[in-house]
């Protein structure tokens, strides 16, 4: 793990070091991001990431809910490429880039790059790059294939698979494959910015996700608690408030969905008592009914 994934953990000792090498219908590790009870992962994104990578994650988190009755494949947001800073306090650490295509009907391309920037990257110097592949059916978005690689100061690759005839998915990391059963509304993490924005279109204002996730299977809850404008480098938006609470209370998430942009999350905000404040900014949007490629200006901060 780096030392910017460090920063990312909330208590390291909690870290768990034992993958096992062999079917397991509960936890096995996972790769990135905090669980609702605080536990860790041990696998792609246990190594998984940046400061701003835990933002990906954030984005990627909000995995897929159950299948609506309406035809997902006409919900799902148009293509679009969209790149966000990351600041701690006053510091830009780092930037992520994501990237959603949709190459022929009913299959989906997911791509995202994480990386330092300023005084994060001369210390670290991290790149996380995360792929999702699959189709567009019942379920809404089905991954078929994650990948994730990280370089810099460690290399870590990692590669989920997805069975869905025989109901789980195959954690493969260093060549050493192992098995996790899941639901079938289950998604990967990455996928699940696109999902969030599909079920807010459909009028979903209370929204628990499970996302499968390197060998732990998490359940998220999210729910809109209002809406607001928000100011970003693009300029000011309408936006729903998401927000998701870690049920140990030390950390919050206010996620602000604006229906303008298909409900794309514009500005990502994360309170936590150990780590202090992060904010994750829309600074550049290509496609959702843009005119060309936008670019804000970064704005300055006090």
């Amino acid at each position: 793990m780096t030392r910017l994934a460090c920063l990312l953990r909330r208590n390291p000792a909690r870290r768990r070091t034992d993958c096992p090498d062999r079917r397991r219908s509960g936890p096995v590790g996972r790769a990135g991001a905090p669980t609702a009870a605080g536990s860790r992962e041990c696998l792609p994104g246990r190594a998984a990431s940046a400061r701003l990578g835990r933002f990906l994650l954030i984005l990627a988190l909000l995995s897929a809910a159950a299948a609506a009755e309406s035809d997902p494949a006409a919900e799902v947001p148009p293509p679009f490429t969209a790149t966000y800073s990351v600041d701690h306090g006053v510091l830009e650490v780092g930037k992520t880039h994501v990237e959603f295509r949709r190459p022929t009907p009913g299959r989906y391309h997911y791509r995202s790059h994480s990386y330092t920037v300023g005084v994060a990257d001369l210390f670290y110097g991290d790149e996380v790059r995360e792929r999702s592949d699959g189709v567009v059916d019942g379920s809404g978005l089905r991954p078929l294939v994650y990948r994730y690689r990280r370089t810099g100061s460690r290399e870590r690759e990692g590669e989920l698979r997805f069975h869905w005839e025989d109901g789980e998915v195959v954690n493969d990391v260093g060549g050493h494959p192992w098995h996790m059963d899941i639901p079938r509304t289950a998604k990967d993490r990455v996928v699940g910015s696109v999902q969030l924005m599909t079920d807010l279109a459909r009028g979903e204002r209370s929204l628990v996700y499970h996302v499968a996730d390197g060998g732990w299977l998490r359940t998220y809850r999210f729910k809109v608690k209002g809406e607001g404008e928000v100011d970003t480098g693009l300029g000011s938006f309408h936006a729903l408030k998401v927000v998701r609470k870690e049920e140990d209370g030390n950390s919050r998430t206010v996620l602000w969905c604006a229906p303008s942009l298909h409900y794309l999350a514009v500005r990502i905000e994360h309170h936590d008592r150990e780590e202090g404040d992060y904010t994750m900014e829309l600074e550049k949007l290509e496609g959702l009914g843009q005119t060309g490629k936008v670019e804000g200006r970064r704005k300055s901060r006090n």
